[in-house]
């Protein structure tokens, strides 16, 4: 995901979990803390949850 995808659907208002697997976002870390965005890891991780 890029910080991009999180303006763009939160600015639709749309839910946004960011998938850190497919990330080429080289703070995302930080930013997701900063934005309190929930993170996974890829789709299936979201799946079995």
């Amino acid at each position: 995901d890029s910080k991009y995808d999180y303006v763009a659907a939160t600015g639709a208002g749309l839910d946004f979990i960011f998938l850190s697997d497919w990330t080429e976002v080289p703070d995302w870390q930080a930013y997701c803390e900063i934005h309190k965005i929930k993170v996974l890891a890829n789709i299936a991780q979201l799946m079995n949850e």
